[in-house]
């Protein structure tokens, strides 16, 4: 990778353990334990001097997401297909070669992944004083593995990007499920609260007596 992110040694990093409203809204229906090893990774990457967000896509994925984006990396092969690309490995794929499109952009089929589950996110890292963009994803994949989190760095076909947690997939799949049925459970009963609080604030009176609010 190249090395354009690295910064001069003392420069003032910008602040790694602030989120913006986008990131937040990417992160926003992921699984409550992926969450917090996500906060704990940004606050051991801020005293590596590692500073990262979550781009678009990067967090929870619904169909259309990975619709758009399979759409995007289906309209890259065929440019990359014409013209040629370089990898993530460096590897330079000339014009007209057939190309394993997932080892240069890994997308799961529809539906399918960690993404979709709440149990995956993607970084990319915009400031740091490594050598070189691969050693500081490759400190932030050591960092991962350590808080409990599977990085894609250590895939066969690598993914650097890429954070999940280390259970099998039909294992998240149970998770994910639970985590939306407890969800609905509970917007169920703000609903019924709210209709409540309403309903008494008409005046209504309840079967052992009135509440004023």
């Amino acid at each position: 990778m190249a090395c354009s992110l690295s910064s001069a040694p003392g420069t003032r990093l910008p602040s790694a353990l602030a989120y913006s409203a986008a990131e937040l809204g990417r992160l926003s229906g992921v699984l409550p334990e992926l969450a917090a090893k996500e906060k704990a990774l940004r606050a051991e990457a801020a005293k590596l001097g590692i500073v990262y967000v979550i781009p678009p896509f990067g967090g929870l994925r619904t169909e259309r997401d990975q619709a758009q984006l399979l759409q995007w990396r289906s309209d890259s092969v065929e440019t990359a297909r014409r013209d040629g690309f370089t990898g993530p490995d460096g590897t330079f794929v000339r014009p007209g070669e057939a190309a394993a499109t997932a080892a240069w952009y890994p997308v799961a089929p529809l539906g399918l992944g960690f993404h979709p589950q709440g149990a995956a996110f993607d970084i990319r890292i915009t400031a740091h004083n490594e050598s070189d963009d691969d050693v500081a994803y490759r400190r932030m994949a050591l960092v991962g593995r350590r808080l409990g989190l599977r990085s894609g760095y250590f895939f066969r076909k690598p993914d650097p990007f890429h954070f999940e947690l280390p259970v099998p997939y039909e294992v998240v799949k149970r998770r994910f499920s639970d985590f939306l049925a407890r969800g609905s459970v509970q917007l169920a009963g703000l609903v019924a609260v709210g209709a409540l609080v309403a309903w008494l604030a008409m005046g209504a009176r309840l079967p052992f007596g009135s509440l004023s609010l």
